[in-house]
């Protein structure tokens, strides 16, 4: 009787080291992800994307795989087989991170108003957070967040009228603000008043021993201090002052 031999290749499981991704891993707020998966070491390789870690639930067969818009982070789980190599054990399979950070707001960012300047303000402003990993701040001068006036959690001004400034904060765990959400630091300058105009009922003498009630003219919203000749506060937020006995 002829016999016939008929050969059977066994072809080995594939490995996650058989697969390469490349593409986006990371989005702010939302993101859709395009990830690309190749391999040097699988003839004709047919891939297939999952959305679970046992390999029940296919999201796409084939070498490019684009996600949903996803809000929150996700894994992914490719296979592989060819010619030359069966599809990968679910223990096995390729792992894709892809990650989506939320964007800051402005609760994030720490910064208070600086005190009140008159006439020019040289000041320092500082931010921080305790919700941001590795914060890195962003001082704006425009509210549209346009314009950079300084990068960094201390930011040295000089102003010489009200300014406004607009923080951003972006971290190794979450995304720069948008212009809605930002904290505002606000640098408030008062305008140096004219000098005090002396009442038209001041004296012009006295005598020894005699005091004197000196006046100005009142302006609305100002307080007035009254000094010595040495400099000393003798009186304060009045717009008139009666001298001592001399």
């Amino acid at each position: 009787a002829s016999r016939t031999r008929i050969t059977i290749s066994v072809g080995g499981l594939s490995l996650a080291s058989d697969i390469q991704v490349s593409g986006n891993a990371s989005a702010c707020g939302t993101g859709t992800f395009v990830l690309t998966a190749s391999s040097t070491t699988v003839s004709n390789p047919v891939f297939t994307w999952y959305s679970d870690a046992s390999l029940t639930v296919v999201e796409r067969i084939g070498s490019v795989f684009t996600t949903p818009a996803l809000t929150a982070n996700k894994t992914y789980y490719v296979t592989v087989k060819g010619d030359n190599k069966c599809e990968n054990r679910a223990a096995d399979a390729r792992l894709v991170d892809v990650t989506v950070r939320p964007i800051s707001t402005g609760a994030d960012i720490m910064a208070a108003n600086p005190p009140v300047s008159c006439g020019t303000a040289n000041v320092t402003l500082t931010a921080s957070s305790s919700t941001v990993t590795n914060p890195v701040f962003t001082w704006y001068s425009t509210p549209d967040l346009s314009v950079v006036a300084y990068v960094g959690s201390s930011f040295p001004t000089v102003v010489n009228t009200t300014t406004t400034y607009y923080v951003t904060v972006k971290g190794d765990n979450k995304c720069e603000n948008t212009a809605a959400d930002v904290k505002q630091v606000v640098v408030t300058v008062s305008p140096i008043p004219a000098p005090p105009v002396p009442s038209p009922g001041n004296p012009a003498s006295t005598c020894v021993g005699t005091p004197a009630t000196l006046g100005v003219v009142q302006v609305s919203g100002l307080s007035y201090n009254w000094y010595d000749s040495n400099g000393t506060l003798v009186a304060s937020n009045t717009a008139s002052y009666a001298t001592p006995n001399n």
